[in-house]
């Protein structure tokens, strides 16, 4: 088993996540619901660092060593990935994000009538800092980038 094996079967199931724990098989997120690869292997620190460490930079590595959250960008075929590494209760740890490649427009976005609107009045802005937060995998990025997409096919901006 290896990272890009993962990887790869995480994009086939259309997941959106790759968990990695000691003590625990790969767990993938998909549809919402945590799922533990039921053939996987309970995961040990050595099998971790051997799936994890080879992807590192020495520079991640040596942040990682410091008791420091690293994170790398991965790319599988047409998939990409943000990794997220990590030490859990004395061990190492991941998660493994898929980073969708198509950028929806606005109307593709699930948002009612007055997000839109909200969303639109945003776009419509010159200029000041706009701020999108909220929790992990909300679609914050998601948002943006189609912010983005919308004022590029508005008008030549720099952003």
């Amino acid at each position: 088993m290896t990272l890009n094996t993962l990887m790869d079967e995480l994009a086939q199931e259309r997941g959106s996540d790759l968990h990695l724990v000691v003590g625990e098989p790969p767990i993938f997120r998909v549809g919402g619901a945590l799922i533990r690869r039921p053939d996987g292997p309970i995961l040990n620190n050595e099998e971790m660092e051997s799936l994890l460490l080879p992807h590192l930079t020495a520079t991640l590595n040596a942040s990682l060593q410091q008791g420091n959250d690293v994170e790398k960008s991965l790319r599988l075929d047409k998939n990409r990935f943000k990794m997220t590494v990590f030490h859990e209760r004395g061990n190492l740890a991941a998660s493994i994000r898929v980073i969708p490649t198509h950028v929806p427009t606005m109307t593709e976005l699930s948002f009612t009538r007055e997000e839109h609107v909200t969303l639109y009045k945003l776009i419509d802005l010159k200029r000041g800092l706009v701020i999108v937060s909220g929790p992990t995998g909300s679609g914050k990025s998601t948002t943006i980038a189609a912010m983005i997409e919308e004022i590029n096919q508005q008008r030549a901006e720099r952003i």
